[in-house]
């Protein structure tokens, strides 16, 4: 794999919860000492947003890194993931335009919590909660994914995402 260079960027919208920063000081170590043991690439630069809304935190986050050519790939998270230590890592070693880690929703209803942040495409079935919530992709049961590797799904949330470059690029 050639050399990479990632920017990882958080979306913030209110205060900064210290467990979900420590896991992303983690993340970032890690990633950092793996890159220096491996020689293929490094942690180039980090940005966090604050109080902006979270399309407008992103959409300003990727301008940023576009604007640095050095830029390889960007590593998005938001402000409420606590993530795996080597979530970076990982994503990596699929080599994909983007490759999303698996998340759960936090919710303020009990219906809510533990949901993956997984979509397909609703099905036909569904067209009247399509229609109500004014969306083509619905949450999907982890259940109907593989559980013993990578899997493809037809839309992410952007909790644990990793890009390279050239998708925002074209």
């Amino acid at each position: 794999m050639k050399d990479v260079n990632i920017a990882f960027t958080s979306t913030g919208y209110g205060p900064l919860w210290a467990p979900c920063v420590s896991s992303w000081l983690r993340t970032v170590a890690y990633t950092a000492r793996y890159f220096q043991i491996e020689h293929m690439g490094k942690i180039g630069g980090a940005g966090v947003s604050d109080r902006a809304y979270t399309m407008t935190a992103q959409n300003c986050l990727v301008k940023e890194v576009l604007a640095n050519p050095d830029f390889t790939h960007i590593f998005m998270t938001e402000m409420d993931m606590i993530l795996p230590h080597d979530c970076i890592v990982k994503l990596l070693a699929l080599d994909k335009d983007m490759a999303s880690g698996v998340y759960f929703l936090r919710a303020g209803h009990q219906g809510g919590r533990g949901q993956p942040c997984l979509y397909k495409k609703a099905t036909a079935t569904e067209a009247i909660r399509v229609a109500q919530k004014a969306s083509t992709y619905m949450h999907a049961p982890l259940s109907l994914f593989p559980m013993d590797g990578p899997f493809r799904v037809d839309c992410s949330g952007l909790g644990c995402v990793l890009f390279k470059r050239r998708v925002f690029e074209t």
